[in-house]
């Protein structure tokens, strides 16, 4: 069970990571 959270977790700070740079970006190019 609790790889399974780890797992979710990793997946969701990855997606985070991703939409953070998108708007980084988005901002830059803004």
């Amino acid at each position: 069970m609790r790889e399974a959270k780890d797992d979710r977790n990793a997946v969701a700070g990855e997606n985070a990571v991703e939409v953070a740079g998108r708007i980084v970006i988005t901002d830059v190019s803004g």
